[in-house]
């Protein structure tokens, strides 16, 4: 077997995996991004396109990598709880009537018994190199709102951030502060995308810098098309309960009605 039929085959065994059902909520992990756009989508459960067999690994190596920092962590003598004891699953924070939702690699507890977020990132060279200079606010935005967002909604005032750097497994950590100011403004955004459908594009060239990588890209400029239900409808607005509300007929939706329209972003401004 030739080399390159061999690296064809991995490639489409990952292709041949299930897709992952979308999230349809507001998650930390994506708060940091600067499209308005992409947040609703994300809101609303729109599909994703699915990543490239080379980024599928990429993230699968990342998972592989948390779980060797948090075994570093636990060697080096930091008490890290990985897991809700109560659920035995990832410890996981609710807002927002349940659209908003953070998700943490663990808790760290100190000598004294308080408690701080743990979140761990693998990175290459350059990216740690970044992180080392000048701190994650800086370095890794996206990173620090994601934070900010977990410290918010659980209401633990810090967060140990470590980073791995994948080409020298060196390591480098911060120690990130609640940043009220920096929450309020995560909050009124996300308060403005559950109940404003007025929101607009970061930008109206798919091949833009700004547009290349996002999983949304296809639905966004209406290449395929989301699943028929409530949530897609642009009538709709983001109710209780984890639920929808429909403008048009002022009451909760629970199915799609004869007067559905998909929901579109606007073009930038």
């Amino acid at each position: 077997m030739q080399l390159p039929e061999i690296v064809e085959a991995i490639d489409k065994a990952y292709q041949s995996k299930p897709r992952e059902k979308p999230r349809s909520y507001i998650g930390a992990s994506v708060i940091g991004s600067m499209c308005d756009a992409y947040l609703a989508y994300s809101l609303r459960g729109y599909p994703d396109d699915p990543p490239p067999p080379r980024l599928k690994r990429i993230f699968d190596l990342g998972h592989h990598i948390e779980d060797v920092v948090i075994r570093d962590l636990k060697a080096a003598g930091l008490s890290v709880i990985e897991r809700d004891p109560m659920t035995n699953r990832q410890w996981t924070y609710e807002g927002f009537h349940g659209h908003a939702i953070c998700h943490t690699d663990g808790l760290v507890e100190d000598q004294v018994g308080d408690c701080g977020i743990l979140e761990v990132k693998s990175m290459n060279d350059a990216k740690w190199q970044d992180f080392r200079n000048y701190g994650v606010l800086v370095s890794h935005p996206g990173y620090y709102a994601q934070m900010q967002m977990m410290m918010g909604m659980s209401k633990i005032p810090e967060c140990l951030f470590i980073a791995y750097n994948k080409n020298t497994s060196e390591y480098w950590y911060e120690v990130v502060k609640f940043s009220d100011f920096y929450w309020q403004s995560q909050q009124w955004r996300i308060e403005r995308l559950m109940t404003d459908n007025d929101v607009r594009k970061v930008s109206g060239d798919i091949m833009s810098f700004s547009c290349s990588g996002c999983f949304k890209k296809t639905v966004c400029y209406g290449l395929s098309q989301p699943k028929v239900e409530c949530r897609t409808c642009k009538h709709s607005v983001a109710g209780t309960n984890a639920g929808w509300y429909c403008k048009l007929h002022q009451r909760d939706c629970d199915q799609p009605c004869t007067d559905y329209e998909v929901y579109e972003a606007k073009p930038p401004r």
